[in-house]
């Protein structure tokens, strides 16, 4: 029968002393009971644990399987680093090496938010304003090294990287799109400086749009 988990709202303990004997409840030293099953959940980062690199995590009720509660939760680098306090996402949660932890990490931002390395951001598009009609959105991002990275968009849109200005980049390299995606370009990118992608679509759609390191050029 799988161990019970305890949200931090039923420990009734200040701080983190409530998450931390939420931790020792649940984990037990053998296998845990859920070690080879992944479960799809829904929430919002709530803040971090720096000392430990772990993400907090409000998430809504996981049917069958765990009420809603705040967990703390292990994200692989970049995210750990990007995923602000407030970001609501969708992702699967895991039991590795004695801790949760968060993959297929999709973020859900709201128009002109930040694109954030590595997860993938599924965004609506919205009426764009002026005579040429269509949908439109925007994702501000700064891309975290200097280099070439890669975008991808699904869906039958378009799109176009802008610099500070306000100027279209031209494309680095063509690039084949993962199969989720539908159209990639490689764009050489320096660290610290804003950029903005721009997504249109003629018709109303919900567009997913990733940022990884390209490979480097052969």
């Amino acid at each position: 029968m799988p161990l019970p988990f305890f949200p931090i709202s039923f420990l009734r303990l200040p701080g983190l002393a409530g998450l931390a004997l939420a931790a020792a409840l649940a984990l037990p030293a053998a296998e845990h009971p859920n070690a080879r099953e992944r479960h799809a959940l829904r929430g919002k980062v709530e803040g971090k644990l720096a000392d430990d690199r772990l993400l907090l995590v409000k998430h809504e009720d996981i049917p069958g399987f765990m009420p809603a509660m705040t967990m703390a939760f292990r994200a692989p680098d970049p995210l750990y680093h990007a995923l602000a306090a407030g970001t609501v996402l969708t992702a699967e949660m895991f039991w590795r090496e004695d801790e949760w932890w968060l993959d297929r990490i999709r973020v859900l931002p709201a128009p002109g938010s930040a694109l954030l390395p590595e997860a993938v951001h599924s965004i609506a598009l919205l009426p764009a304003p002026g005579p040429a009609g269509g949908f439109r959105a925007t994702l501000a991002f700064t891309a975290p090294a200097a280099g070439r990275w890669k975008i991808e968009i699904s869906g039958g849109g378009s799109f176009d990287v802008l610099d500070a200005a306000g100027r279209p980049l031209s494309a680095a390299a063509t690039s084949a799109p993962a199969p989720e995606f539908t159209r990639a370009a490689v764009f050489r990118l320096a660290a610290g400086t804003p950029y903005t992608v721009v997504l249109r679509t003629p018709a109303a759609a919900t567009v997913d749009c990733r940022l990884t390191p390209a490979a480097a050029a052969p």
